[in-house]
């Protein structure tokens, strides 16, 4: 009725209207900004319902969650210059249920509470090796000072660590004295970020009271208006706290950390004090929420969507490993019925998901370089975006930027500073189409101009510009000039999505699939039996994972390649050529899956120590066929081959009707004017195409076969000659 294109249109003429007719309406300075806002409101639709009597109390409540209680999505550069500093504006528009308190929302990481939470929990978890004796945990006083440390800093190395505790305690110096996450190839310790900016801001310089001396409901005010309020609210609180106004703007310009805890800040309030006493994470749950999700042993496995699953396994998305896990549980409760728990389950890993030592140094020293990168890129984009927290699109951006050299791929344009993280003129391509590749990997994106993109679109660098064409050969050159990684030359390089493509991507989802089945088992056991804790190692663990790798290599030793009889038809042919798969394991018929849970239920830590001396003598020099490792018993081969026979492969049936009941080129009698069959002859469905000229006169429909012969004489066809083509 306005004439309003938008809301905020509406509300300023609403505005002006309402100023025009009462001029003396004025908003006291001492509100703050939304409470300003909710008076304004008030004081317009107050106004506003004298002549509008259809505004209702629902109408108004609506208008009053859209203008207060909705956030844009957009990133634009008026918005990103109007908040302020610390504003999260990458926060996700929905945040998880908390499995332990499931009518709260998961804690920020930047509330003080959640970085106290999350330092107790690694601080708890440390072990320490002292003159090179097995790992201890630390003792109270050795906790203390780390704690300390880490409480004073934003994150603390571990040989600073190991001089307080010389300092302080004699504990000794490297290589005397070593931490168990050292061996991951960390080199520090994350601090509590929150009281460390406060704690080094309010020191006897610039500060009237010291944080050291300051009490603690005055500490715990400032912790939460850091994180929590806005610029005027945060200033007027330090002033008042004495705080120079030098530390005033360094407080005022900082960005808390992005994302979320897995509980919520009422889960961490109540398990702090047990952290802070020195227990686990898993001591802290199972005390304060006995009646956790999982938290006990279970008759069965529950379906995934069960308030009795873990908040973990209720929310995986990924369909194959749904289907996977949703598989396993029929399996699993089946042998439960029929046989009773088990005493033991073994989930065999991917063979990638164990690696020897060398090959784990080499990962952690991957994963440790490429964390550098994003880090320094992470405070590149911060300088950029004036000390806002940046995203891991904008960290994104940086890297992709710095490893082309601030280039455009695709057209060779120079990349502006300032045009870097807008978003607007230079865009993040997938080299292989997503669509149809699923490759959301770094490996293969790219920053391009926009224009460039939009012009490849859904198709490779070849499909858009042709392997010979000069643009496409300038992109090779760039990119083997920048040194960009072998994997994104070989993507620019395909011509096509090639299915062999995605195997690195099921080579993931076979990891994850691995993970989750083994936390999903566990809940059949009781919480000392399971892997998940080894301060709990008092059972024997009831679900363990072993390596493919040690699988294969011991069904080789044990001579169990080959051991699948033969395949056959119902003709009694093979289904196979034995000579393909002779003396090795066959993958087309699914009877290897069970030879492998029977080497795998027969892998006793005595048969891995064993496995252990034989490959010492290989390495000794000792000839390959003096080193033996024997199976369990002699007749195992011929045991196994006997019951081979007698498995029959189950797979998942097709619920539902995909196909036609029968074939449409079945025959159908042919029925008079009288309806009654007309013996020996019949009717069958054929395409025109198939159609020859001698079947023209044979089409049973007269209107059919008359639109059929006016077509064809139309291209030139008369009666009995061939069908033009």
């Amino acid at each position: 009725a306005s004439g309003a294109r938008t809301l905020g249109e509406f509300l300023a003429g609403l505005r002006r209207r309402q100023l025009e007719e009462d001029p003396t309406i004025r908003i006291r300075a001492r509100h703050t900004k939304r409470e300003m806002y909710a008076k304004e409101f008030d004081l317009l639709v107050a106004e506003q319902r004298k002549h509008h009597p259809e505004l209702t109390d629902a109408a108004i409540e609506q208008l009053r969650h859209v203008v207060f209680d909705q956030r844009p999505f957009e990133m634009d550069e008026a918005r990103r210059a109007a908040a302020p500093p610390r504003a999260n504006l990458h926060r996700a528009p929905s945040v998880k249920r908390c499995p332990l308190e499931p009518k709260e929302r998961c804690c920020p990481k930047g509330l003080w509470v959640a970085q106290r939470f999350r330092l107790l929990k690694e601080v708890n978890n440390l072990r320490v090796s002292v003159n090179f004796q097995p790992d201890r945990e630390l003792t109270d006083e050795e906790r203390k000072v780390v704690l300390e440390e880490l409480e004073a800093h934003e994150s603390r190395k571990f040989d600073r660590i190991r001089d307080a505790l010389q300092k302080r305690l004699g504990l000794g110096h490297d290589p005397a004295v070593q931490f168990n996450l050292e061996r991951g190839r960390r080199n520090k310790l994350d601090g509590n970020v929150v009281e460390a900016k406060l704690r080094k801001a309010f020191d006897k310089k610039h500060a009237v009271v010291p944080w050291a001396e300051m009490p603690e409901p005055a500490k715990e005010r400032l912790r939460l208006a850091l994180v929590e309020d806005e610029d005027d609210e945060l200033r007027a609180k330090l002033e008042e706290a004495g705080l120079s106004e030098e530390k005033q703007e360094a407080l005022l310009s900082w960005a808390p950390p992005d994302g979320y805890l897995a509980y919520s800040r009422k889960a961490i309030e109540r398990m702090l004090p047990l952290l802070e006493a020195g227990a686990s994470e898993f001591e802290a749950v199972q005390q304060c929420y006995p009646k956790s999700p999982g938290g006990d042993a279970m008759d069965r496995l529950p379906p995934l969507s069960s308030k009795e699953t873990p908040i973990e396994l209720r929310n995986v998305t990924n369909p194959l490993v749904l289907r996977a896990l949703v598989e396993m549980r029929k399996v699993v409760n089946a042998v439960v019925r029929e046989h009773g728990k088990p005493a033991r389950i073994i989930v065999e890993m991917a063979r990638e998901l164990k690696q020897g030592k060398r090959e784990r140094d080499e990962y952690s020293k991957r994963v440790r370089q490429r964390e550098k990168e994003r880090e320094e890129a992470a405070s590149f984009a911060r300088q950029l975006l004036r000390g806002a927290e940046p995203s891991r699109g904008d960290i994104l951006r940086v890297l992709l930027w710095r490893e082309q050299e601030e280039h455009c791929l695709y057209t060779g344009d120079p990349i502006p500073m300032e045009a870097l993280l807008q978003g607007g003129e230079f865009d993040v391509d997938h080299i292989l189409p997503r669509w149809q590749s699923l490759d959301d990997s770094y490996m293969n994106k790219v920053l391009v101009r926009r224009s460039a993109n939009a012009g490849k679109g859904d198709r490779t660098v070849i499909q858009w510009l042709g392997e010979d064409s000069q643009q496409y050969r300038e992109i090779l050159a760039r990119a083997k000039k920048w040194g960009l990684p072998g994997p994104k030359v070989r993507r620019l390089q395909a011509k096509e999505v090639d299915a062999d493509q995605f195997s690195a991507r099921q080579l993931n989802d076979t990891r994850y699939i691995s993970a989750l089945a083994t936390r999903y088992l566990e809940l059949l056991y009781p919480p000392e039996q399971r892997v998940g804790d080894p301060r709990l190692a008092t059972h024997p663990k009831a679900v363990s994972v072993c390596s493919g790798g040690t699988t294969a290599e011991l069904r080789r030793l044990w001579g169990l390649e080959g051991v699948i009889p033969p395949m056959t038809d119902l003709d009694g042919a093979p289904v196979v050529d034995p000579s393909e798969t002779a003396g090795r394991k066959s993958r087309a018929d699914h009877r290897h899956h069970a030879v492998d849970a029977v080497v795998i239920g027969l892998t006793t830590p005595s048969t891995l120590g064993r496995l252990s001396h034989y490959r010492r003598a290989l390495e000794k020099g000792a000839a390959r066929g003096e080193a033996k490792l024997p199976a369990p018993w002699p007749e195992l081969r011929h045991d196994l081959q006997r019951h081979l026979v007698h498995v029959n492969v189950s797979h998942r049936p097709r619920k539902g009707l995909y196909d036609a009941l029968h074939e449409e080129t079945f025959r159908g009698a042919v029925r008079d004017g009288r309806g009654n069959v007309v013996e020996g002859r019949f009717t069958t469905r054929k395409a025109l195409e198939d159609l020859s000229h001698k079947e023209i006169a044979a089409i049973r429909s007269k209107e059919v076969r008359g639109i059929v012969e006016r077509r064809l004489r139309d291209l030139g066809w008369t009666q009995g000659a061939k069908l033009p083509k």
